[in-house]
């Protein structure tokens, strides 16, 4: 069976641990779904959710270069907000912005998270409108890149070396992807996801992203 991330497979749960859960996936593979990745809510003990011997259907999450695979069991299933059922079929889209506009809810502000300048600017806006007396909410909403229905801008991230004054700033933004080498930012391929956060918050422009 080919493990390639974005996909959903299906596994028995081989053991449990207090971080997390390995899912045999057959053909000598193993992967983790950490507890985080569980369910939506909020798991304290995952011996109340998971046992070993269930089949559960995962998403893969990410292939390391070690063989490590990450695994997602909420991320594998749809839910009323994507316009799709648990089995992946079309179904009615439940718009979470008309619910909270007809629970009393306003403004209503949707906003892409991983837009900094775009969220600052929600952010300020319903602080406004709490402070006017006002009851607003942020909905964000962004392409699912584990999705491949989904449409988004394909493409890295990378590091122009010349421009990279080794401030820092990137590694403030905590992507896994990001490190230093003799003092310079450097992109994992492997990991990176194109999203430009960090290119974001770059003040000399050095992150530049390559287009697909």
């Amino acid at each position: 069976m080919s493990i390639e991330v974005g996909s959903k497979v299906s596994g028995k749960i081989s053991g449990i641990t207090n971080f997390g859960a390995f899912v045999d996936l057959g053909d000598k593979k193993t992967g983790l779904v950490h507890i985080s990745e569980v369910s939506d809510g909020f798991v304290k003990d995952i011996h109340d959710v998971l046992t070993v011997g269930d089949t559960v259907t995962v998403k893969v999450l990410s292939v390391g270069d070690d063989g490590k695979i990450s695994l997602s069991i909420r991320k594998a299933q749809d839910n009323p907000g994507t316009g799709y059922t648990l089995q992946g079929d079309p179904t009615a889209l439940l718009s979470v912005e008309k619910i909270l506009t007809a629970l009393g809810f306003a403004p209503v502000l949707t906003v892409d998270p991983q837009d900094l300048k775009a969220m600052k600017a929600a952010v300020d806006q319903a602080v406004a409108a709490l402070d006017a007396g006002q009851q607003p909410a942020i909905v964000t909403r962004r392409p699912c890149l584990l999705i491949k229905r989904d449409k988004f801008r394909k493409g890295m991230c990378r590091v122009n070396a010349d421009k990279c004054r080794s401030c820092r700033s990137c590694l403030k933004v905590g992507c896994p992807a990001i490190s230093l080498e003799n003092g310079k930012a450097v992109i994992d391929r492997t990991q990176c996801v194109g999203c430009t956060v960090c290119a974001q918050v770059c003040p000399f422009d050095a992150i530049e992203k390559e287009e697909k």
